[in-house]
């Protein structure tokens, strides 16, 4: 099973995912986005309490010891450029 979470967004707050099997460390907003170039795009909605949660099995066929970063980007009001990043996450298939 695959899990990813996301906290402290702002309630009901448009997020970008990315999804990249190489990193290339880019600075932007006083931050750095890990998860480019992306290979997966998902256009997602923080809940209620500024959360978002998905879980799945984890798919066959993917090969041992694949590198994936997993980012999101978060629309922030706060903010003079309109967003913010979360932690990149890095994670290697078993």
């Amino acid at each position: 099973m695959t899990s990813l979470s996301l906290t402290n967004a702002d309630a009901g707050a448009l997020l970008v995912f990315w999804l990249s099997f190489t990193e290339i460390p880019t600075p932007i907003w006083n931050g750095t986005v890990y998860a480019l170039p992306f290979s997966t795009q998902l256009f997602l909605i923080a809940d209620g309490d500024g959360e978002f949660a998905a879980s799945t099995a984890w798919p066959a066929g993917i090969p041992s010891g694949l590198d994936a970063t997993w980012q999101f980007v978060c629309e922030d009001a706060s903010t003079i450029y309109g967003g913010t990043l979360s932690n990149a996450v890095r994670s290697t298939t078993p």
